[in-house]
């Protein structure tokens, strides 16, 4: 459970960060990108960054608190580190994967639909073979019972003359 919520803690620190990072007009300028007029939710990034170390101290879960603190220093060095041109790559590297992803899956549905519609194919050709086995069962059984009802003759061992 702790692990869990050490989790959570560090995605919502993250999205915090991103957006914070996102925000910066300093860090835009820098970019060259153009100025956000305002910045709406700059207190609730803040309190979303920091918010989960105070909650874990003072509940006293004290290594998932430890755990968050090195995880949010990692995340704020990436959010750091990454610019907007990483930014550029990793979404047309994303877009890639999607679009191969989706080929994948939609081959893989082209081969799931043709495999039943060979299955139902194949199971109308034995639906018929069946009916035929069946009735060839049926023959087979009257056969059976015509014989049993006939009288079989009987050759006894005394009147063939023993065993010599």
């Amino acid at each position: 459970m702790t692990s869990f919520l050490t989790i959570i803690a560090l995605l919502l620190s993250a999205v915090a960060a991103a957006y914070i990072a996102v925000t910066d007009p300093k860090r835009r300028r820098a970019f060259r990108q153009e100025q956000v007029t305002e910045r709406t939710y700059l207190w609730p990034a803040r309190l979303a960054i920091l918010g989960p170390g105070v909650i874990f101290m003072l509940l006293g879960y004290w290594a998932a608190m430890v755990i968050w603190a090195g995880g949010v220093t990692v995340i704020g060095w990436g959010v750091a580190a990454t610019s907007p041109i990483h930014i550029a790559q990793f979404k047309s590297w994303a877009s890639e994967v999607q679009a191969a992803l989706s080929a994948r899956i939609a081959d893989a549905r082209s081969d799931v639909v043709a495999r039943v519609k060979s299955a139902n194919w194949s199971a109308g050709g034995r639906d018929a073979e069946i009916a035929s086995l069946n009735e060839r069962i049926r023959e087979l059984e009257a056969k059976v019972s015509m014989l049993e009802g006939e009288e079989k003759p009987r050759i006894s061992i005394a009147a063939s003359g023993g065993n010599s």
